[in-house]
């Protein structure tokens, strides 16, 4: 948990200062995978064709997705690249 919170710290603190990405705004949503592939894959695929509605805090229009941000484990990693590597988005 403390990950995520300082990821998305990060965010809030790249978004509000105009001056390191300005006219950009960055996003991020977290999902646990409780440690599954098979999640992992089928989670990444949903978000990325945009199949799961997502509602707080997001526009009506179609959110570019450039990057993936995988687990700790390097499995849960390998399996959100089986998804992510053909469509062209990286995972970090």
């Amino acid at each position: 948990m403390q990950y995520i919170e300082a990821f998305l710290y990060a965010i809030d603190q790249v978004n509000n200062d105009p001056t390191v990405l300005p006219n950009l705004k960055l996003g991020g949503i977290a999902f646990d995978t409780c440690g599954s592939a098979n999640r992992a894959r089928r989670d990444a695929a949903n978000f990325i064709n945009a199949i799961v509605e997502y509602r707080y805090g997001w526009p009506s229009n179609r959110v570019v997705v450039s990057g993936i941000i995988g687990e700790q484990t390097s499995d849960i990693t390998l399996a959100l690249a089986d998804v992510t590597t053909p469509l062209q988005v990286g995972v970090e």
